[in-house]
């Protein structure tokens, strides 16, 4: 019995099934926000108007293929001829990263398959430079190989921020969050653990800024889960000194970072259990800054940072001056001068000639 004509299109169908190519499945997105003003700065002077390609109105972030893709809504690609470029800021493991991908665009529409540049250097932080972008519909998905930037599946990473840039010169077009303009903002999009479902923290809020006049010290207690930031500010005429951080954790999270006058990280953490740490940090002097990022934080943290100041001394013939805090102070050595000891040298020799004559 030979089967029948129907049963015939159902073995093609399910061979062909089986023959066709895997369809890669949608990237499970998770949203970071919106941000629909329209406000991107377009400071390259390339006119007044807002560059669809480089006004950010929203962002989201997914893990796929071992590939960690960051997707930036733009309201079109479309453009006036020129160089523009997108980049993902984040913090991992204590270190500040910056992939930046960059793409010409002519005839008002982009070519990135002749122009996407990357390894752009900047001082936000470190480059990765196998990132590559993507343009889609809605906007670019930046592709960051997770080996590339030293990243690994259930690795949390923090701060995460969106900037565009006007010309490969890094003209600052637009942040989500806004407040990144400036890098040491706290404001940013919250923490993704790479892999993951959520999104958690974020602090597109105001932030509650102190001001430490007197000792470099501060204990907070929340006794319900707490989200916010708080910014400890102080002018340092020492650039060192020994930052101790002190936690009781019972619920969330808090990431704790201490930077200089320029703006650089000298710590950082995330104190999600109950423990004490310490280093030593140096930086430069200026505005310093401890920002403390609470993630649902319930519990307590305390710190103290104790400056040292440097001291330098220098001895110039019989006296000593030492230089500390930018005071100076003078004492004597009591050291024997050079003319004194020749002097002592000749009197004695005269002394010894007498004595001979007289033998």
């Amino acid at each position: 019995m030979q089967p029948s004509l129907a049963f015939r299109a159902v073995v093609v169908v399910l061979l062909i099934a089986a023959l066709a190519p895997p369809v890669a499945a949608e990237p499970q997105y998770i949203d970071l926000g919106t941000d629909p003003e329209g406000d991107n700065q377009v400071q390259s002077g390339q006119g007044g108007g807002v560059l669809h390609v480089t006004d950010i109105v929203g962002a989201r972030i997914a893990t796929d293929n071992g590939e960690l893709l960051f997707h930036m809504l733009l309201p079109g690609t479309s453009e006036p001829g020129g160089s523009y470029c997108w980049a993902l800021g984040f913090e991992a493991d204590g270190a500040e990263m910056f992939p930046v991908v960059c793409a010409e665009f002519a005839g008002g529409q982009h070519v990135a398959q002749i122009g996407w540049t990357t390894g752009v250097e900047s001082s936000r932080g470190a480059q990765v430079p196998e990132a590559t972008g993507e343009f889609v519909a809605d906007g670019i998905v930046l592709h960051i190989p997770l080996d590339a930037a030293g990243l690994s599946m259930g690795e949390a990473i923090h701060d995460i921020y969106a900037l565009t840039y006007n010309t490969r010169a890094l003209n600052l077009a637009d942040t989500m969050p806004d407040a990144k303009s400036d890098r040491a903002a706290a404001e940013n999009l919250g923490s993704y653990v790479i892999g993951s479902s959520s999104v958690s923290g974020g602090t597109d809020t105001p932030i509650e800024y102190r001001v430490l006049d007197g000792p470099l010290t501060a204990k907070e207690t929340s006794t319900s889960p707490t989200n916010k930031t708080i910014q400890y500010n102080w002018t340092a005429t020492a650039s060192r000194g020994t930052f101790q951080l002190d936690g009781k954790v019972t619920a969330g999270q808090a990431i704790v970072k201490v930077l200089d006058g320029g703006n650089a990280t000298l710590y950082s953490t995330v104190l999600n259990a109950t423990r004490s740490d310490t280093k030593e940090i140096s930086g430069a002097a200026g505005m310093w800054r401890i920002q403390v990022q609470l993630q649902g934080f319930q519990g307590e943290y305390s710190f103290n940072f104790d400056p040292v100041e440097t001291t330098v001394t220098t001895t110039t013939g019989s006296a000593t001056s030492t230089t500390s805090s930018g005071q100076s102070t003078s004492s004597e050595t009591g050291k024997t001068s050079p003319a004194f000891g020749l002097i002592a040298a000749v009197s004695v020799l005269g002394v010894a000639l007498a004595m001979r004559r007289r033998a």
